[in-house]
């Protein structure tokens, strides 16, 4: 082998070295991501919370930064108020500059409907026809219970027993 072949041998090593190190991964190679966005969110009536399908939350009027990778959706809800989602989308993700639309992402949110009160059936009244008597006002009055009658007196040994006889007896 002259120098010739040895070089020609040396290129095709080291080139084949060169595409098992591509093959291989790419962890040497620096990872770009995107720069983050800054978002605002506003809602009427203020005080709304956002949330992002990605995970990130706030309390409006306020702004998060989000990286401009991928598109998301935004749910703001309100005690008292209906929930409202928003999607947000990616504008130019090809080209230098990446945003947001819409940016402020604002929602006017509507009052939820009102339960109504729970209804009871409401009672009938009482009606009275002159044909039949009413069972319970023809009801004679129940007789008082009698009184209590007093305990005996106590008796001496040998003495008779006091009468508890309530009619005088006869002389």
């Amino acid at each position: 082998m002259d120098g010739t072949d040895m070089n020609r041998v040396l290129v095709i090593v080291a080139s084949g070295l060169a595409l098992a190190g591509c093959a291989s991964g790419s962890d040497w190679l620096p990872k770009f991501e995107p720069a983050p966005v800054s978002i605002q969110f506003q809602s009427e009536p203020a005080g709304a919370e956002a949330k992002l399908s990605t995970g990130g939350t706030c309390q409006t009027p306020c702004a998060l930064s989000v990286a401009a990778d991928k598109e998301f959706s935004v749910t703001f809800s309100l005690a008292g108020y209906q929930p409202q989602t928003v999607a947000v989308q990616l504008t130019n993700p090809q080209g230098i500059e990446t945003a947001l639309q819409p940016n402020p992402v604002a929602v006017e949110l509507t009052a939820a409907p009102k339960t109504p009160p729970r209804r009871t059936p409401a009672r009938r009244a009482a009606t009275t026809t002159s044909a039949a008597p009413n069972p319970v006002a023809a009801r004679p009055a129940a007789p008082r219970p009698a009184a209590a009658r007093p305990a005996p007196a106590a008796t001496t040994p040998g003495a008779p027993p006091p009468r508890t006889d309530p009619w005088p007896a006869a002389r």
